[in-house]
């Protein structure tokens, strides 16, 4: 749940000519959103395609703004924006009014119901502190429920709120996680029970875009949004992750330049540099970390997290490896150092009236010279086989082969790496794959 806009979009006619189609007008929204001048804290993907929606990228500390197809050739856009925060809300209605401008658009703002479309109501009254109560209040509701007794009995984990879909933790003890950092419990009870005109200060901690323009505190919080949630902590892999990187030191470098006094993350920023390669900016940027100082810490991705399989399966890995799909999409592999993981997955269809026997390994899987895991969570059962395998062009390296499942859902899994030593931590990485209800990859 969460504040967010609706508008429905036509085509203008222009003189006797008919209305553009619903795909015309999306190609226009698509070159309009594209010609943007890039700005630091932009999204580095712009578009994307979900069969025939159009997914706006703009900020990355919100989901994208979507676009599809309506009845009588119009277009539906819906977007959330109370994970960014009112400054984002206001940002976006501007944006939606320029598109508009610019593709011929004409905008009315209704959701499917025909109710108003910005839930704000930021939209017709552009009263921007109005706007800030607004999403304050919509925080404290959300605070709380989640300080509820009732509700932290109910709930095992770490919370994960307005976060990126697929970004979760494994065996944190932390309340919850948010764009700019953990919160405990105590902060949420704080901000539910301060009075409305006091909590000010909760909102501006809270969002990362609270303000109504892009000052110093903007970039500074778009740039901690991207440590926290998207910095993979390890020398970037491709071109992509190294535009993450500059992005991330363009936010900061811009925070500095607009608040040369302000507070910033100088212990993230300078490793940011180090895995840039920068050795010149990671100098000056140590001489600003105190003596003293704790290490770097910000950062989901430095720690254990589900890390998605294909299907509905998840694996508790660092944050820090590599991801890569590979077989079109078919298998996901992680790898970090001499470490890799591999996932595939099937779905069944048992025999009607057949009775569902647990996965078990059998003579063949119990050679000579392997060792058998078992596995058993509930109704998900397995095994995996550990032995010393050999390849033809490498030297000898460990192997842990395994497959769990039910009776329609299977995951199977590899495990490699060259140092015995490693082998508790690949069989616990094993025994951490969990059926996720939640939706899957692949």
């Amino acid at each position: 749940m969460g504040l967010g806009i609706s508008a429905i979009g036509r085509g203008r006619k222009r003189l006797v000519l008919s209305r553009p189609s619903a795909a015309a007008l999306l190609e226009r929204i698509e070159a309009f959103s594209t010609s943007l001048p890039a700005e630091p804290w932009h999204c580095l993907e712009r578009i994307s395609r979900e069969d025939e929606k159009l997914l706006v990228h703009l900020h990355p500390a919100e989901e994208a703004v979507y676009m599809e197809p309506a009845a009588g050739g119009a277009i539906r856009c819906t977007a959330k924006t109370s994970s960014a925060g009112p400054g984002y809300h206001r940002y976006l209605v501007e944006f939606l009014e320029a598109l508009g401008r610019s593709a011929r658009i004409e905008w009315e703002w209704k959701d499917a119901e025909g109710e108003p479309g910005d839930e704000t109501g930021y939209a017709e009254h552009r009263d921007f502190a109005r706007l800030q109560r607004e999403m304050l209040a919509w925080l404290r509701a959300l605070a709380g429920q989640v300080s509820d007794e009732k509700f932290a009995a109910d709930f095992d984990g770490c919370l994960a709120i307005s976060m990126p879909m697929g970004c979760s933790l494994a065996g944190e003890s932390r309340f919850a996680m948010t764009p700019l950092g953990f919160r405990d419990r105590e902060w949420f009870r704080q901000a539910t029970e301060t009075p409305p005109e006091f909590a000010m200060p909760y909102g501006e901690e809270h969002f990362p875009w609270w303000g109504e323009g892009e000052d110093a505190s903007f970039y500074r919080n778009t740039a901690l949004a991207l440590l926290w949630c998207e910095c993979p902590w390890h020398r970037p892999a491709d071109d992509r992750e190294k535009a993450l990187l500059r992005q991330i030191d363009r936010c900061l470098a811009r925070a500095h330049s607009l608040d040369p006094k302000g507070d910033l993350p100088w212990a993230e920023w300078k490793e940011v540099l180090d895995l840039l390669g920068d050795s010149k900016g990671a100098g000056r940027l140590a001489a600003r970390i105190p003596a003293g100082a704790p290490p770097a810490s910000i950062g989901y991705r430095r720690r254990l997290m589900r890390r998605r399989l294909t299907g509905p399966w998840t694996v508790a890995l660092a944050g820090s490896f590599y991801e890569e799909l590979q077989d079109e999409g078919r298998t996901v592999c992680y790898w970090l150092g001499n470490r890799t993981v591999r996932g595939s997955s099937l779905s069944m269809t048992p025999k009607k009236g057949a009775k569902p026997s647990p996965i078990a390994p059998d003579d063949e899987d119990r050679a000579e010279n392997v060792e058998i895991v078992p596995f058993e969570k509930g109704d998900v059962t397995g095994f995996a086989g550990l032995q010393k395998a050999t390849e033809e062009g490498r030297e000898p390296y460990w192997l842990l082969q395994g497959k769990v499942g039910t009776a329609t859902e299977m995951a199977i899994v590899s495990v490699c790496f060259d140092d015995f030593r490693d082998r508790d931590w690949a069989i616990s990485t094993f025994l951490s794959v969990e059926k996720d209800a939640k939706g899957s990859r692949g």
